[in-house]
């Protein structure tokens, strides 16, 4: 031991004194703007808040001042980490920023201009003469803000617009008080109108199709923005880390992006699942749910595009995991030669390749339809009788079984656990890793066990309603692929050695790491009620 602290050289960017306060400011600032504005601004947006732009503008705000003391630190702190992609990556980030705020403005923009002025929709006298309501709305998104707001149903109208059949007296006195013009939204919206006068006028003179394709593009590019950024800002905030502590240089870097982005999978798993407990997705059918008849026309772009389940995402998702981390550990080897740990790596991505196709498969409407038509279905019996036309029953038993409905597929969990089972008894050079490596083994084979559980529960008795099941079980399993996957992540040789030279014991990375999850599991169910709050403001 006292021969490996004197060849470590632990020389870091946060080991250095020089302008260290501006390299934790910039540290404060982004995470800040990445942990807490952005998930705020995201859940405001997918509920449609007005207060989603303010806080927005304040999320770009903090990233500005954020970038600034960033920028002046690294012309004058030493090049401990050239090239490095938290650099690059950042720039990228503020260009991609830009892009989804410009893209933001311009669909708004084209949302207001396009649609009908405030002082043309009916007045609070013509509300109570007539319960129907016609809006010359231009996008989607005007249909499901007042359908969302007051309950009617709609059809189209002879002069291209949609006429709003309100159901209720309730829902006539709602749209009565906000469109009263003494209300303060009232005013707002028409302050608003009024300023757009001009580009309405200029968007008028356009032709309608060219109009058209371009608000279709604005809001593709901000949809194809919105939530990723959400990710985008976790690589980032990735990346500054691994730089700041200069891990991962030279070859080193392939050892490192094997545990990192392993671990990076299983934490948004865990995410992914305990989003799915708390409501999300219960659209598509992905919170143990029945999905909901949605028309297509007034499906959004994700919910047309997944029409599968999410076991299927998921086996996807191993699938591609275990096909692109075949040769990841072995680019490491300083002599290019394959060793008996770089045959065990191989072993598990081969594992993953298999397990996410049987898993592919095994949600296959074909294969299953296959598989089926082995099975010798029963005669149809036609009864007919003097005088009355011929029937036929169909016998009850040849139909689908009820948990046809829900998705069993065991394969996800399998790799899980047997990727926890495996790498718990993985040997490593030191007593330490071997210690950190059990660690996340154990949290992912404990995940596959409980959502085993939930696969019992579920086959026991499916779901009947379009509300989340929520099961409980899925709470520790999300725990425990988050925490697993943070462990999984610190896990590599590079951090195992800076514990070492520290005098760090095994369990300082389990006991931070499982505090951490929990602080971070109460902050996702807070983003979820402010998510449902907003809306439920709206409404």
């Amino acid at each position: 031991m006292t021969a490996f602290r004197e060849q470590y050289d632990p020389t870091s960017f946060l080991t250095i004194e020089q302008d260290r306060p501006l390299l934790l400011l910039h540290v404060f600032l982004m995470c800040f703007a990445f942990v807490i504005l952005l998930p705020v601004s995201l859940m405001l947006s997918i509920a449609k808040s007005p207060l989603h732009t303010p806080i927005h503008v304040a999320f770009l705000s903090v990233v500005a001042l954020g970038l600034a003391p960033g920028v002046v630190y690294k012309s004058r702190a030493p090049d401990l980490y050239p090239n490095n992609v938290h650099s690059k990556s950042g720039w990228i980030l503020v260009v991609l920023l830009a892009l989804h705020f410009v893209s933001g403005i311009f669909k708004t923009l084209l949302c207001w201009a396009l649609a009908k002025p405030v002082d043309a929709r009916p007045s609070s006298q013509q509300y109570a003469a007539a319960d129907t309501v016609t809006l010359d709305g231009y996008e989607d998104e005007t249909d499901e803000l007042y359908s969302s707001e007051f309950g009617y149903h709609y059809t189209d109208a002879e002069h291209g617009g949609r006429e709003y059949v309100l159901e209720t007296d309730d829902d006539l006195e709602k749209l009565r008080l906000r469109h009263h013009p003494l209300s303060a939204e009232y005013k707002v919206q028409r302050y608003i109108a009024n300023r757009l006068q001009p580009l309405r006028r200029l968007l008028g003179r356009l032709p309608d199709r060219l109009l058209s394709n371009f608000h279709t593009l604005t809001c593709v590019i901000f949809a194809l923005l919105n939530r990723p950024m959400v990710i985008y800002g976790f690589f980032q905030i990735t990346t500054g880390v691994i730089t700041a502590t200069c891990i991962g240089r030279s070859n080193k870097v392939f050892g490192m992006l094997a545990h990192i982005i392993k671990g990076a999978v299983f934490v948004w798993m865990g995410i992914l699942t305990f989003g799915r407990v708390l409501g999300a997705f219960a659209n598509l059918g992905w919170a143990w749910n029945l999905r909901p008849p949605v028309p297509r026309a007034r499906q959004s772009l994700g919910a047309r595009f997944f029409q599968c389940s999410m076991e299927m995402v998921e086996s996807g998702l191993i699938f591609f995991y275990g096909v692109t981390n075949i040769f990841m550990e072995h680019l490491g080897n300083q002599d290019g030669k394959w060793s008996h740990k770089d045959l065990q790596h191989a072993s598990i991505a081969f594992m993953f390749i298999g397990g996410g196709l049987c898993g592919l498969l095994f949600e296959s409407t074909t294969i299953r339809r296959l598989l089926n038509a082995q099975v010798p279905m029963p005669a149809i019996r036609r009864k007919s009788a003097a005088g009355q036309q011929q029937s036929t029953t169909v016998d009850p038993r040849a139909s689908q079984p009820v948990q046809y409905g829900f998705s069993y597929n065991p394969f996800p969990l399998f790799t899980i656990f047997w990727t926890g089972i495996l790498m718990s008894q993985h040997h490593q050079a030191t007593e330490l890793s071997t210690k950190i490596h059990m660690q996340w083994g154990y949290l992912f084979a404990i995940a596959a066990v409980f959502r085993g559980i939930t696969y019992i529960i579920m086959y026991i008795s499916p779901p009947k309603s379009y509300h989340p099941s929520r099961p409980m079980t899925e709470v520790l399993v999300s725990f425990c692929l988050i925490a697993g996957g943070a462990v999984f992540m610190s896990s590599n040789q590079e951090t195992v050695d800076s514990l070492l030279y520290y005098g760090v014991d095994g369990m300082f990375t389990m006991n931070l790491t499982v505090g951490s999850t929990a602080l971070f599991m109460s902050w996702l169910m807070v983003l979820m009620a402010l998510k449902g709050w907003a809306s439920q403001r709206r409404s």
